[in-house]
């Protein structure tokens, strides 16, 4: 019989997938500064879409590998354009910012990689879910 055992972990291991529903451009950041993580600004210009072949357009991830993510705070954050300003001459200002802290799970032999998704809505605010894989804490 195989039993599926679960042990928390001080490695991490884990993918932030961000997704697009929304039509305006914005900015994402994401840094964990206890796995020495920081990701560019990636600017994002439309929603993400399924393409013919399968993959997605305006779909990004960004894997984070360290020893000690849970050690401090997760930081994501969100950049709209400042009202009256274009992508040509853009000024852009934090729509949202979420911190948290997380770390990877173990399965066992399984090679299931742990994720969260971030979806960003149309008002520029990020919706965090669904999450596999991973240990959570949003007051600790």
């Amino acid at each position: 019989m195989l039993f599926l055992t679960v042990i928390l972990t001080k490695a991490c291991d884990i993918e932030v997938r961000l997704k697009s529903e929304t039509e305006k451009p914005f900015q994402f950041h994401l840094s964990v500064e206890s796995a020495r993580y920081w990701s560019d600004r990636v600017i994002v210009t439309g929603k993400s879409v399924t393409q013919p072949d399968g993959s997605l357009s305006n779909y990004h991830v960004f894997h984070v590998k360290g020893s000690k993510c849970d050690d401090k705070n997760w930081h994501l954050f969100v950049w709209g354009l400042k009202k009256g300003t274009t992508l040509s001459s853009p000024i852009w200002k934090i729509t949202d910012h979420q911190k948290f802290k997380m770390e990877s799970l173990w399965f066992g032999l399984f090679q299931w990689q742990p994720h969260i998704y971030v979806t960003v809505k149309n008002n520029l605010k990020m919706y965090i879910g669904p999450r596999f894989g991973v240990a959570w804490c949003e007051n600790c």
